[in-house]
């Protein structure tokens, strides 16, 4: 401990209003004292929310800077992600300078996290969308090569789909960061044309979702993809509600078309339209969903989007059906408890 005046709360300084004033000797304090851990989690319990009280989480920040330099640099890397954790999935702090701030305060920290803490730091960076490049880039120069431990080459395929999208995120809310996020993809691509076995259905839908996001369009990896993994749930009637739709908005965001998955998906939501008209009009207990609102919502976006709204063949009446769907949504809309599911 310092051999000067004790550290002071956080929280009291943000409390009193005044601006916090450097101390004349900040040691490095133990996660069982007062440390910045500990005054966090007290700021946390006496101000909530950084959206709900920003003039307090103001001075709370400010000093967290100012009086925990030296801990900051030096604290492992489990602590910082259990600071980060308090900041950003409970107290929700959202302002930029200040994550700039601390990140290149928490530099030597990440210069000496091993890639599965860096991964989660990043996961955490992304959910408040701080595109702080020194966090990015230290976790890619951790896999950089290819004799690294992990490489791209060799992670586990889980740790693989969660990296990519983390990076899909990133490369889309920031143009600094897009770049990395690219050759990170660039490289990805041979492995996963490779080792697709090696993925669940879980992995590849997540995958083809960050595709989308980051509108990562390569047809021999979507033609992969679906053919080894994706689409024999579709067209087997194993998948539907939200998963199923997942899948069909990501191609609609990426400008894929596959008729046969889209044709099941709005034949399936089409038919559980009509068991529930028939169950009305006949006053029988009205069977459960599978498709709600939202998600009908999303594959009319999707049809809107691919242009598979017009036009009737032999083989499928894509302009009638997609009409059908239409009134099938209107119809949903009529209910206030169904608006009241539609997100904005």
């Amino acid at each position: 401990r310092s051999s000067g005046p004790p550290l002071r709360h956080l929280s009291d300084v943000a409390a009193a209003g005044t601006a916090p004033q450097p101390l004349r000797d900040v040691a490095v304090r133990s996660a069982s004292g007062m440390g910045c851990i500990a005054d966090v989690e007290v700021a946390v319990g006496k101000f909530g929310r950084f959206s709900t009280n920003e003039k307090a989480w103001m001075g709370v920040t400010a000093t967290l800077l100012e009086e925990g330099g030296v801990e900051l640099r030096t604290m492992s890397p489990v602590d910082l992600m259990r600071l980060l954790r308090l900041l950003i999935d409970q107290a929700r702090v959202t302002r930029q300078s200040f994550w700039a701030d601390f990140t290149e305060q928490i530099r030597p920290v990440l210069q000496a996290a091993k890639f599965t803490d860096l991964l989660e730091i990043c996961e955490m960076y992304a959910r408040i969308q701080a595109w702080e490049r020194p966090v990015f880039e230290q976790t890619m120069d951790s896999i950089r090569h290819f004799d690294a431990d992990p490489s791209v080459h060799t992670m586990a395929p889980a740790d693989l789909v969660r990296l990519l999208g983390i990076f899909s995120r990133a490369g889309t809310g920031s143009k600094e960061l897009s770049g990395m996020a690219t050759r990170l993809f660039n490289t990805a691509e041979e492995r996963i044309l490779e080792e697709v076995d090696d993925l669940s259905f879980d992995d590849c839908a997540s995958l083809l979702s960050s595709m989308a996001r980051f509108r990562f369009v390569k047809d021999a990896m979507l033609q992969h993809l679906g053919r080894e993994k994706l689409h024999a749930p579709l067209k087997s009637g194993e998948l539907h509600g939200p998963r199923a739709v997942e899948i069909l908005n990501a191609y609609g965001e990426l400008g894929v078309r596959h008729d046969t998955v889209f044709r099941v998906v709005l034949e399936e939501v089409l038919q559980e339209h009509g068991n529930l008209q028939r169950a009305r009009v006949l006053g029988e207990d009205l069977p459960s969903v599978k498709y709600s609102t939202a998600d009908i919502t999303m594959v009319a976006f999707a049809l809107l989007r691919l242009k598979m709204y017009r036009g009737n063949t032999t083989w499928f009446k894509w302009g009638d059906r997609y009409q059908e769907l239409v009134d099938c949504l209107n119809k949903r809309m009529e209910s206030q408890a169904e608006l009241d599911t539609l997100g904005a």
